[in-house]
């Protein structure tokens, strides 16, 4: 394996803040008691998701461009190490390396797979007939 920097981390919490009296208020109201599980814990505040619209993949998201923007990179100034060809269709030929990400949308369960190759790849993407079937070519840069 070769060698990997990590240049830059970052994170992203919610808006919403609650002390931990919002959670020690819930349990008692229950008959329990945890506040010495909250001591043990460390941590004074926690930060809730209270927005429909957010969740893991947005917060995720809003963390990766924390990071980028910290680092001063943009998504062409990194090297992602692409690898080995790879044939993505079982269609007529092979891609260069890249990499997949499915998404489902949360509402409709439409699904959308984004894939990336490198330059060389576009013209194989293009006269792929199973991605010319059955996707919608987006083309980024």
């Amino acid at each position: 394996m070769g060698h990997i920097t990590i240049r830059q981390a970052a994170y992203y919490h919610p808006e919403h803040v609650v002390s931990n009296d919002y959670y020690l208020e819930h349990f008692q109201s229950m008959g329990k008691d945890i506040k010495r599980f909250l001591e043990v814990m460390g941590r004074d505040r926690r930060y809730i998701v209270n927005d429909k619209d957010e969740n893991a993949l947005t917060m995720g998201l809003k963390a990766a461009q924390n990071a980028l923007q910290e680092a001063n990179l943009q998504g062409e100034d990194m090297d992602f190490g692409w690898g080995k060809p790879f044939d993505a269709t079982g269609g007529e030929g092979v891609l260069p390396p890249g990499y997949v990400c499915l998404l489902q949308q949360k509402t409709t369960g439409d699904v959308t797979v984004v894939i990336t190759v490198e330059k060389e790849g576009g013209h194989a993407m293009k006269t792929d007939t199973l991605l010319n079937k059955y996707a919608t070519l987006v083309r980024i840069r």
